[in-house]
């Protein structure tokens, strides 16, 4: 159950700062800001193949929240 919870909440979190593009400053208060990606994903070479086939797929397509992908999005 605990696990659950902090996995609806992470979603509650991201959901609330992509519909809205809202951060927070130092202050805590809540600006608007301009975005070109809503996370960044680390991860290994192992599971590289996981990452591109289901896991940007299902966020980018189904849930619309943009990946920052080392490979893909640094030059």
């Amino acid at each position: 159950i605990k696990y659950f919870f902090k996995i609806m909440k992470n979603s509650a979190v991201l959901s609330f700062f992509n519909d809205d593009k809202l951060y927070l400053d130092k202050s805590g208060l809540l600006k608007e800001a301009d975005f070109h990606y809503d996370v960044f994903v680390s991860y290994s070479n192992a599971d590289r193949s996981w990452v591109l086939d289901h896991l940007l797929p299902n966020m980018e397509g189904v849930s619309q929240i943009n990946l920052c992908l080392h490979e893909r999005d640094f030059e």
